[in-house]
């Protein structure tokens, strides 16, 4: 499958394989990785093989009192250059603000599926304790722990026979001068050597950072003094690791900053995100679900006529969205296309480039399999904390409603009902009856 990507002036390209639409169990592995090892990476492919896990979401640990020498960002470039071509479906993030639990009911939510969290046996059973109260989370254990778990969990115990998962054991050897061929992946050793990670910094080029870095942040907060109460913030006594990059230390100062506040997580966020742009940091903090209100438009587009755009339009002004999804047909199930989707996606482009909307709102384009449109819209609605309006013409509004309506956070748009039977008049707005339905 196709994925084009579009956020207001600039265009990505990007590939989700047809796994991401499967249903059958994802997984979840939690970890400093710093750095990611073969442990680390075999774990994940002996899960992925013994489950039959459609896709792995690895998260970086962030949140934590923990004293990481490299950032956020470095670790999950790492992750990614180990696990690039390895036959998987995978996902690296950054630990979300919202806590472990929190997404592991969205990614409940967003696959509705099993979801099976990977931990080690030095981590088990923190693990347990901090996730035990999720139904149906189920747990992979790497290598069997010496701990008596609780009955009311599903543990499944793999083995692995690479060199160990110690990150630290990587570092020593790093820093020693050693051979980590056993232990590091050669990708990973190689971003590690071009970069310098983990070796001797002479600690005082890292203090100057440190010192210059602490003064940008008190000057910035000095100069929000009166939207925050950050008066009592003291950074003087933060202490750096010789082999830290200086990308970490720009991280260990915002979440010392963030530490000594109590904010709700809006407002974290939103502090997150001044911090690291002010220091220049190498990460955006995003929230987990968006709280942009979002529209999807699905269609074979051939052609993208007036009147598809005409409605289009109408929808974003009376429903005041700000993201919307625009999904374009691989094959239709009513008729024999002649143009590549691709092609079809470019000329949908091409138009939001010159409409009224260009650069105002959020525009993801893509292609799909129709078979996918239940999962895809799933997997659209849970990104958002109000859901998703997805908006047909009418005379395909029936069939997809019925597909598609047992799916909690989706809501329906439609220009007319032509004798719709068995609607739902409170998940419907006709944008033609200005008395239908709910408000959008």
């Amino acid at each position: 499958m196709r994925f084009f990507l579009f956020v207001t002036s600039t265009i990505l390209w990007c590939t989700l394989s047809q796994s991401t639409m499967a249903q059958t169990p994802v997984g979840y592995y939690v970890g400093s990785f710093d750095p990611p090892t073969r442990g680390h990476l075999q774990a994940i492919l002996e899960a992925k093989e013994e489950f039959s896990l459609s896709k792995v979401y690895v998260t970086v640990n962030y949140n934590t009192d923990k004293d990481f020498h490299c950032s956020v960002s470095e670790r999950i470039n790492m992750l990614e250059h180990m696990l690039e071509n390895q036959g998987l479906d995978y996902e690296v993030v950054r630990q979300p603000i919202e806590g472990q639990v929190e997404f592991v009911k969205y990614l409940q939510r967003r696959h509705e599926e099993r979801v099976l969290g990977i931990f080690g046996e030095d981590t088990l059973g923190k693990n347990i304790d901090i996730h035990g109260e999720i139904p149906g989370f189920e747990y992979i254990e790497v290598k069997r722990p010496d701990i008596e778990a609780a009955t009311s969990v599903i543990i499944h115990p793999i083995e692995i026979s690479a060199d160990g998962v110690s990150s630290s054991k990587a570092r020593k050897l790093i820093k020693a001068g050693k051979s980590t061929d056993k232990i590091l992946h050669e990708r990973v050793r190689g971003l590690i050597d071009r970069h310098d990670f983990y070796k001797h910094i002479l600690s005082a080029e890292n203090a100057e950072f440190q010192k210059e870095k602490i003064k940008e942040t008190y000057e910035f907060l000095s100069s929000i003094q009166n939207d925050w109460n950050l008066s009592h913030i003291n950074l003087n006594n933060i202490l750096i690791k010789q082999t830290q990059s200086k990308q970490a230390i720009v991280d260990k100062i915002i979440r010392s900053t963030i530490s000594q506040l109590d904010l709700k997580i809006e407002k974290e966020i939103e502090l997150r995100q001044k911090l690291e742009s002010h220091l220049n940091s190498d990460f955006e903090t995003k929230p987990l679900v968006s709280n942009k209100k979002a529209g999807f438009f699905l269609g074979s587009f051939e052609p993208f006529h007036p009147g598809q755009q005409e409605l289009l339009l109408d929808f974003i002004q009376k429903s005041n969205i700000e993201k919307i999804y625009l999904g374009v047909l691989n094959e239709s199930p009513r008729k024999k296309l002649k143009t590549p989707s691709e092609e079809r996606a470019k000329e949908i482009m091409k138009w939001v480039h010159s409409s009224p909307f260009k650069n105002k709102i959020e525009v993801d384009v893509f292609t799909f399999d129709y078979e996918d449109l239940s999962p895809l819209a799933r997997s659209i609605g849970s990104q958002h904390s109000q859901g998703v309006t997805t908006l047909f013409g009418k005379n395909v509004f029936e069939s997809n409603y019925h597909l598609l309506k047992d799916i909690p956070f989706l809501r329906f748009a439609v220009d007319e009902l032509d004798g719709s039977e068995n609607i739902d008049p409170q998940k419907v707005v006709v944008l033609n009856d200005c008395n239908s339905g709910f408000k959008i």
